[in-house]
């Protein structure tokens, strides 16, 4: 994987099912800048939180992000995602089981999203759930996919 990620002129990756021993396969985008990757597929390889903040850091340019099935992702990881990611359109989050308001808060911001998955939201509380459908992103936001708990679903203080 490190080899792989020395081929900074990039503008598609796909990495799904790539599991290895431990998370921070993706370090290398911390020292590695690639300006041109756009869409990076990451589905099921055991990404961490380490691994979204490195993304972050080193993928300024990147429209459409696929993260689903990776556990270890928090919500630390997910804001370092939404403040540094401004060109992001497309969030695939299913089965990202610990996100918490901050996560929904940070992601409210991002200027240019467009749609977003985000599976069972059962962290959340309806704090951050106004927080998101107030921010910046409520603006360009065309798809919003969802569960929200039970607990949530009975109150009618949020409207999406």
């Amino acid at each position: 994987m490190a080899k792989l990620l020395q081929c900074t002129n990039l503008t598609e990756l796909n990495i799904e099912g790539n599991t290895g021993p431990s998370p921070g396969r993706l370090l290398p985008f911390n020292t590695n800048k690639f300006p041109f990757l756009r869409v990076l597929f990451a589905t099921d390889c055991g990404l961490a939180t380490e691994d979204l903040q490195a993304i972050a850091n080193g993928c300024p340019n990147l429209e459409k992000l696929v993260i689903t099935d990776n556990r270890k992702v928090r919500t630390d990881g997910v804001v370092a995602l939404a403040k540094s990611l401004h060109k992001l359109e497309v969030l695939n989050l299913l089965s990202i089981p610990k996100l918490f308001d901050p996560a929904l808060e940070a992601l409210a911001e991002c200027p240019s999203l467009q749609r977003i998955y985000m599976g069972t939201l059962r962290r959340v509380t309806t704090p951050g759930l106004s927080a998101f459908a107030c921010g910046k992103s409520a603006s360009t936001l065309t798809r919003l996919v969802c569960t929200l708990p039970p607990p949530l679903c009975r109150r009618n203080s949020v409207m999406m």
